[in-house]
C-alpha cells in the first residue's frame, strides 16, 4: 500500500511538472515566438536577448517550428511592449483583468451552515474551506464536512462546475485547486470560485497564469490586512491576465486537460489509500483485525 501511495505521488509530480514546463515555454518564456522571430530574421528586443541566445542553442528538431509547423504558425514572430504588464509580450496578445476573463466569481468567504440556518450532517455535499486547499491539491479530505441537499441549494446559488478554480482568499491567500470532475462542492470560509469565460481565457490557462510570478506579485500587492492578509473580491477582479489568441488557448487546453484529470484521480486514490492504511494498520498490529490465511499469497 505504501508503494502504491509513493508511486502515485511520483506519477503526479511528473505530470504536474510536464504541465508547468509547457505553460512556461509557451506563455512565460515565449519559446515558439522567439523561434519564429529568429527564423524570420526579426529583431529581438534587448530585454529578451539573453532568452533568445539560450533558445538558439536548442536543436532545431526539438523546436515546435520543426515538430509541428502548423501549430508553430499560430504564434506570432515579433514582440510588442505592454505597459500594463511591464514586459515584452507576443505581438497581438492582450492584457485583460480577471473581471474581463471570467464568467463568474463565487464569493462565499464568510458563509457557514449556522449562518444559513442549517448544520453539518454525516453524509451529503462536501463543504471545503481554505484549510483543504494547498499546493494545487485538495488536502486533508478526512476533515471535510458535509451538508444536506436543502442547505446546499441555499448555500450554492451558483454550483461549482468542472473546470472551475477554487482559490483561498486569506490565511493563506492564493492557494488553488483545479476542479477536474463534477463533485458538487460547497465553498466554505475564505474561498473564491473562479470560472473562465472560455473566450478570453480557458480554465487550465487561467489556472496556470495565476501561478506565474507576475500574477502572484499582482495578487499579493492587492492584499490588505495586518494580522491576516487577504484579497477582497473587488481587488481580485482587477488582477491582470495575459490573453493569447483563442486558437492557441484551445490547443493548450486540449493538451493539459488529460494531464490534470489523471493528477486529480491519482490524488483521490492516494487519499483513500492513506486513510485505509492509517485505519487498518493499527488494527492489524493490535490483532483486532486478522488477515485470512493465504490472503497475502493471493495478492
Amino acid at each position: 500500500m505504501d508503494d502504491k501511495i509513493e508511486l502515485n505521488r511520483q506519477m503526479n509530480q511528473t505530470l504536474e511538472d510536464m504541465a508547468q514546463v509547457l505553460f512556461k515555454s509557451w506563455f512565460v518564456d515565449f519559446d515558439p515566438v522567439l523561434d519564429n522571430a529568429m527564423a524570420a530574421g526579426n529583431k529581438i528586443p534587448e530585454a529578451l536577448q539573453a532568452m533568445a541566445e539560450k533558445r538558439s542553442l536548442v536543436p532545431d528538431e526539438q523546436k515546435l517550428l520543426s515538430k509541428n509547423p502548423e501549430l508553430a504558425s499560430q504564434f506570432p514572430s515579433s514582440f510588442e511592449y505592454n505597459e500594463t504588464l511591464g514586459k515584452w509580450i507576443p505581438e497581438g496578445w492582450e492584457d485583460k483583468t480577471i473581471d474581463e476573463v471570467t464568467a463568474l466569481v463565487i464569493d462565499h468567504r464568510g458563509k457557514t451552515p449556522k449562518k444559513l440556518g442549517g448544520d453539518w450532517v454525516d453524509y451529503g455535499y462536501p463543504a471545503i474551506s481554505a484549510k483543504n486547499v494547498k499546493d494545487r491539491k485538495l488536502i486533508r479530505q478526512d476533515t471535510i464536512r458535509f451538508v444536506n441537499e436543502e442547505l446546499y441549494t441555499k448555500w450554492m446559488k451558483e454550483p461549482i462546475q468542472k473546470g472551475d478554480i477554487i482559490m483561498t482568499s486569506e490565511a493563506p491567500m492564493g492557494e488553488m485547486f483545479f476542479v477536474s470532475d463534477d463533485t458538487p462542492y460547497c465553498l466554505s470560509q475564505r474561498l473564491y470560485g473562479l470560472r473562465a469565460n472560455g473566450i478570453d481565457t480557458t480554465p487550465m490557462y487561467l489556472f496556470g497564469w495565476l501561478h506565474t510570478k507576475i500574477a502572484r506579485a499582482d495578487l499579493e500587492a492587492r492584499c490588505t490586512g495586518t494580522t491576516v492578509t487577504g484579497i477582497k473580491q473587488s481587488e481580485l477582479r482587477k488582477v491582470v491576465v495575459l490573453s493569447p489568441p483563442k486558437l492557441i488557448l484551445k490547443t493548450y487546453e486540449s493538451k493539459i486537460d488529460a494531464l490534470y484529470s489523471k493528477v486529480n484521480t491519482d490524488q483521490e486514490q492516494t487519499e483513500t489509500l492513506t486513510q485505509l492504511r492509517d485505519t487498518l494498520l493499527p488494527q492489524l498490529i493490535s490483532g483486532k483485525v486478522r488477515v485470512p490465511e493465504g490472503f497475502v499469497e493471493k495478492i
